[in-house]
Protein backbone atom coordinates (compact mmCIF):
# COMPACT_ATOMS: atom_id res chain seq x y z
CA UNK A 1 0.00 0.00 0.00
CA UNK A 2 3.19 2.21 -0.55
CA UNK A 3 2.58 3.09 3.21
CA UNK A 4 5.87 4.16 4.79
CA UNK A 5 7.76 7.64 6.35
CA UNK A 6 9.64 9.74 3.53
CA UNK A 7 11.61 12.64 4.82
CA UNK A 8 13.40 15.48 2.57
CA UNK A 9 15.15 18.80 4.29
CA UNK A 10 16.70 19.86 0.63
CA UNK A 11 17.23 19.05 -2.75
CA UNK A 12 15.12 19.01 -5.66
CA UNK A 13 12.58 15.97 -7.30
CA UNK A 14 12.37 17.15 -11.05
CA UNK A 15 11.69 15.71 -13.93
CA UNK A 16 9.87 12.41 -13.30
CA UNK A 17 7.28 10.42 -14.92
CA UNK A 18 4.92 7.41 -14.11
CA UNK A 19 4.23 5.38 -17.99
CA UNK A 20 1.48 2.86 -17.07
CA UNK A 21 -1.86 4.28 -17.14
CA UNK A 22 -3.54 5.59 -13.93
CA UNK A 23 -0.46 5.47 -11.65
CA UNK A 24 -0.20 8.44 -9.54
CA UNK A 25 2.75 10.55 -7.77
CA UNK A 26 4.95 12.12 -10.82
CA UNK A 27 7.41 12.88 -8.11
CA UNK A 28 6.75 11.06 -4.72
CA UNK A 29 3.86 8.84 -3.75
CA UNK A 30 3.32 7.91 -0.14
CA UNK A 31 0.53 6.22 1.20
CA UNK A 32 2.10 6.96 5.21
CA UNK A 33 4.16 10.08 6.33
CA UNK A 34 5.67 12.63 4.34
CA UNK A 35 7.39 15.79 5.58
CA UNK A 36 8.98 18.19 2.95
CA UNK A 37 10.95 20.70 5.05
CA UNK A 38 13.47 23.15 3.85
CA UNK A 39 14.66 24.74 0.54
CA UNK A 40 13.05 22.12 -1.81
CA UNK A 41 12.21 22.12 -5.45
CA UNK A 42 9.38 19.73 -6.84
CA UNK A 43 8.92 20.58 -10.82
CA UNK A 44 8.31 19.28 -14.19
CA UNK A 45 7.05 15.43 -12.90
CA UNK A 46 4.41 13.96 -15.01
CA UNK A 47 1.16 11.31 -13.66
CA UNK A 48 -0.82 9.38 -15.49
CA UNK A 49 -3.26 9.06 -12.63
CA UNK A 50 -3.18 11.27 -9.47
CA UNK A 51 -1.31 14.25 -8.34
CA UNK A 52 1.56 15.58 -11.25
CA UNK A 53 3.93 16.31 -8.37
CA UNK A 54 3.06 14.36 -4.94
CA UNK A 55 0.64 11.94 -4.40
CA UNK A 56 -0.43 11.29 -0.52
CA UNK A 57 -3.45 9.37 1.18
CA UNK A 58 -1.66 9.85 4.94
CA UNK A 59 -0.22 12.50 6.36
CA UNK A 60 1.89 15.35 4.44
CA UNK A 61 3.41 18.60 5.57
CA UNK A 62 5.23 20.70 3.85
CA UNK A 63 6.95 23.68 5.24
CA UNK A 64 9.79 26.12 4.35
CA UNK A 65 10.72 27.56 1.50
CA UNK A 66 9.15 25.11 -1.04
CA UNK A 67 8.64 25.45 -4.72
CA UNK A 68 6.07 22.71 -6.97
CA UNK A 69 5.87 23.93 -10.22
CA UNK A 70 5.75 22.95 -14.14
CA UNK A 71 4.12 19.20 -12.84
CA UNK A 72 1.35 17.31 -14.69
CA UNK A 73 -1.09 14.92 -14.20
CA UNK A 74 -3.57 13.22 -16.90
CA UNK A 75 -6.35 12.99 -13.59
CA UNK A 76 -6.46 15.38 -10.60
CA UNK A 77 -4.14 16.85 -8.41
CA UNK A 78 -1.31 18.53 -10.88
CA UNK A 79 0.62 19.95 -8.06
CA UNK A 80 -0.74 17.73 -5.10
CA UNK A 81 -3.03 14.91 -4.72
CA UNK A 82 -4.54 14.12 -1.49
CA UNK A 83 -6.57 10.92 -1.68
CA UNK A 84 -7.16 9.36 1.26
CA UNK A 85 -11.01 9.70 1.11
CA UNK A 86 -11.10 11.63 4.72
CA UNK A 87 -8.17 9.92 6.12
CA UNK A 88 -5.51 11.53 5.51
CA UNK A 89 -4.39 14.93 6.65
CA UNK A 90 -2.33 17.86 4.82
CA UNK A 91 -0.73 21.40 6.14
CA UNK A 92 1.26 23.32 4.35
CA UNK A 93 2.74 26.61 5.57
CA UNK A 94 5.86 28.77 5.41
CA UNK A 95 6.90 30.56 2.03
CA UNK A 96 5.93 27.70 -0.04
CA UNK A 97 5.05 28.79 -4.43
CA UNK A 98 2.46 26.79 -5.98
CA UNK A 99 2.33 27.67 -9.65
CA UNK A 100 2.27 26.45 -13.57
CA UNK A 101 0.62 22.95 -12.86
CA UNK A 102 -1.60 21.58 -14.47
CA UNK A 103 -4.47 18.38 -15.02
CA UNK A 104 -6.36 16.91 -17.54
CA UNK A 105 -9.49 16.52 -15.00
CA UNK A 106 -9.84 18.83 -11.48
CA UNK A 107 -7.28 20.58 -9.43
CA UNK A 108 -4.44 22.46 -11.33
CA UNK A 109 -2.75 23.36 -8.57
CA UNK A 110 -3.94 20.85 -5.55
CA UNK A 111 -6.90 18.13 -5.33
CA UNK A 112 -7.87 17.30 -1.87
CA UNK A 113 -9.73 14.92 -0.61
CA UNK A 114 -8.93 14.90 2.83
CA UNK A 115 -8.16 17.10 5.68
CA UNK A 116 -5.95 20.42 3.84
CA UNK A 117 -5.09 23.52 5.90
CA UNK A 118 -3.06 26.58 4.17
CA UNK A 119 -1.03 28.29 6.39
CA UNK A 120 1.67 31.29 6.47
CA UNK A 121 2.87 32.82 3.34
CA UNK A 122 1.31 29.82 0.57
CA UNK A 123 1.09 31.41 -2.75
CA UNK A 124 -1.04 29.28 -5.34
CA UNK A 125 -1.21 30.93 -9.04
CA UNK A 126 -1.03 30.25 -12.51
CA UNK A 127 -2.08 26.56 -12.19
CA UNK A 128 -4.70 25.14 -14.69
CA UNK A 129 -6.92 22.52 -15.10
CA UNK A 130 -8.42 20.83 -18.08
CA UNK A 131 -11.87 20.05 -16.45
CA UNK A 132 -12.39 22.26 -13.25
CA UNK A 133 -10.75 24.27 -10.67
CA UNK A 134 -7.46 25.40 -11.80
CA UNK A 135 -6.63 26.21 -8.14
CA UNK A 136 -8.07 23.59 -5.39
CA UNK A 137 -10.25 21.31 -5.79
CA UNK A 138 -12.07 19.71 -2.22
CA UNK A 139 -13.58 16.55 -2.84
CA UNK A 140 -16.83 14.99 -1.23
CA UNK A 141 -14.29 13.45 1.58
CA UNK A 142 -12.26 16.62 2.16
CA UNK A 143 -12.26 19.58 4.27
CA UNK A 144 -10.48 22.99 3.35
CA UNK A 145 -8.96 25.67 5.79
CA UNK A 146 -7.28 28.89 4.24
CA UNK A 147 -6.23 31.21 5.92
CA UNK A 148 -5.94 34.96 5.01
CA UNK A 149 -2.73 35.16 4.51
CA UNK A 150 -2.99 32.66 1.41
CA UNK A 151 -2.73 34.13 -2.27
CA UNK A 152 -5.13 31.64 -4.55
CA UNK A 153 -5.50 33.67 -7.86
CA UNK A 154 -4.85 33.63 -11.67
CA UNK A 155 -5.93 30.03 -12.02
CA UNK A 156 -7.71 28.97 -14.66
CA UNK A 157 -9.99 26.40 -16.01
CA UNK A 158 -11.14 24.91 -19.11
CA UNK A 159 -14.85 24.28 -18.31
CA UNK A 160 -16.32 27.41 -16.88
CA UNK A 161 -18.93 27.70 -14.46
CA UNK A 162 -20.70 30.50 -13.16
CA UNK A 163 -19.45 31.00 -9.76
CA UNK A 164 -16.03 32.32 -10.21
CA UNK A 165 -14.88 30.90 -6.69
CA UNK A 166 -15.24 26.96 -8.49
CA UNK A 167 -11.77 27.96 -10.93
CA UNK A 168 -10.10 29.77 -7.64
CA UNK A 169 -10.94 27.50 -4.41
CA UNK A 170 -14.00 25.01 -3.67
CA UNK A 171 -14.14 23.65 -0.52
CA UNK A 172 -17.32 21.72 1.32
CA UNK A 173 -19.36 18.80 0.09
CA UNK A 174 -18.33 18.79 -4.03
CA UNK A 175 -17.42 16.82 -5.99
CA UNK A 176 -16.17 15.76 -9.96
CA UNK A 177 -19.65 14.85 -11.13
CA UNK A 178 -21.91 17.44 -9.41
CA UNK A 179 -19.91 20.56 -10.93
CA UNK A 180 -19.47 18.78 -14.13
CA UNK A 181 -23.16 18.42 -14.55
CA UNK A 182 -23.52 22.36 -13.65
CA UNK A 183 -21.20 23.05 -16.11
CA UNK A 184 -22.31 20.86 -18.53
CA UNK A 185 -26.02 22.60 -17.77
CA UNK A 186 -24.93 26.04 -18.14
CA UNK A 187 -22.95 25.11 -21.54
CA UNK A 188 -26.66 23.79 -22.61
CA UNK A 189 -28.18 26.78 -21.57
CA UNK A 190 -26.04 29.07 -23.34
CA UNK A 191 -26.51 27.10 -26.04
CA UNK A 192 -29.93 27.07 -26.12
CA UNK A 193 -30.27 31.08 -25.22
CA UNK A 194 -28.15 31.78 -28.14
CA UNK A 195 -30.08 29.09 -30.68
CA UNK A 196 -33.21 30.74 -29.71
CA UNK A 197 -31.80 34.22 -30.34
CA UNK A 198 -30.72 33.22 -33.81
CA UNK A 199 -34.15 31.65 -34.18
CA UNK A 200 -35.98 35.20 -33.28
CA UNK A 201 -33.21 36.67 -35.43
CA UNK A 202 -33.68 34.45 -38.59
CA UNK A 203 -37.40 34.82 -38.36
CA UNK A 204 -37.27 38.61 -38.10
CA UNK A 205 -35.13 38.39 -41.19
CA UNK A 206 -37.39 36.04 -43.00
CA UNK A 207 -40.17 38.51 -42.03
CA UNK A 208 -38.74 41.46 -43.75
CA UNK A 209 -37.29 39.94 -46.72
CA UNK A 210 -40.82 38.06 -47.23
CA UNK A 211 -43.41 41.21 -46.44
CA UNK A 212 -41.76 43.77 -47.94
CA UNK A 213 -41.73 42.77 -51.59
CA UNK A 214 -45.71 42.02 -50.52
CA UNK A 215 -45.84 45.54 -49.21
CA UNK A 216 -44.61 47.28 -52.07
CA UNK A 217 -46.18 45.49 -54.70
CA UNK A 218 -50.02 46.53 -52.25
CA UNK A 219 -48.57 49.99 -52.00
CA UNK A 220 -47.51 50.00 -56.35
CA UNK A 221 -50.93 48.09 -56.43
CA UNK A 222 -52.92 50.61 -54.87
CA UNK A 223 -51.60 53.59 -56.36
CA UNK A 224 -51.87 51.86 -59.93
CA UNK A 225 -55.30 51.25 -59.14
CA UNK A 226 -55.67 54.78 -58.07
CA UNK A 227 -53.95 55.93 -61.17
CA UNK A 228 -55.91 53.87 -63.67
CA UNK A 229 -59.18 54.64 -62.13
CA UNK A 230 -58.12 58.40 -62.70
CA UNK A 231 -57.18 57.77 -66.24
CA UNK A 232 -60.32 55.58 -66.90
CA UNK A 233 -62.80 58.25 -65.29
CA UNK A 234 -61.18 60.48 -67.54
CA UNK A 235 -61.47 58.73 -71.26
CA UNK A 236 -65.16 57.70 -69.80
CA UNK A 237 -66.03 61.78 -69.48
CA UNK A 238 -64.07 62.79 -73.00
CA UNK A 239 -66.02 60.15 -74.80
CA UNK A 240 -69.32 61.10 -73.32
CA UNK A 241 -68.36 64.84 -73.51
CA UNK A 242 -67.69 63.82 -77.48
CA UNK A 243 -70.72 61.97 -78.03
CA UNK A 244 -73.22 64.75 -76.70
CA UNK A 245 -71.31 67.80 -78.83
CA UNK A 246 -71.19 65.64 -81.91
CA UNK A 247 -74.60 64.67 -82.00
CA UNK A 248 -75.66 68.46 -81.57
CA UNK A 249 -74.05 69.13 -84.51
CA UNK A 250 -75.36 66.67 -86.45
CA UNK A 251 -78.79 67.92 -85.17
CA UNK A 252 -78.40 71.49 -86.18
CA UNK A 253 -76.76 70.92 -89.70
CA UNK A 254 -79.73 68.58 -90.55
CA UNK A 255 -81.91 71.20 -89.23
CA UNK A 256 -80.20 74.06 -91.54
CA UNK A 257 -80.86 71.35 -94.48
CA UNK A 258 -84.50 71.02 -94.09
CA UNK A 259 -85.15 74.34 -93.64
CA UNK A 260 -83.30 75.52 -96.93
CA UNK A 261 -85.20 72.73 -98.94
CA UNK A 262 -88.27 73.42 -98.01
CA UNK A 263 -87.47 77.43 -98.88
CA UNK A 264 -86.59 75.84 -102.27
CA UNK A 265 -89.73 74.45 -102.25
CA UNK A 266 -91.81 76.93 -101.76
Amino acid sequence: DHAGTFIMTGGTIGRNRTEKAGTSGGGIYNGGVTSIKGEIEIGENYATGFGGGICNSGSLEIDGDVVIAANKTDGCGGGIAMIGEGSGKATISGHVEIFKNTCGQVGGAIYNNDRLSLEGNVSITENHAEGLVGGVFTGSYGKTERADSVTISGNTASTEVSESEYTEYVTGDNDFSELKDKATDDEYDDEDENEDAEDDEDIEDAGDATSSPDQDEDEEDKEASKTGSNISGGTMVLGITGGAVGGLIIGLLIGVFFRRKKQVVE
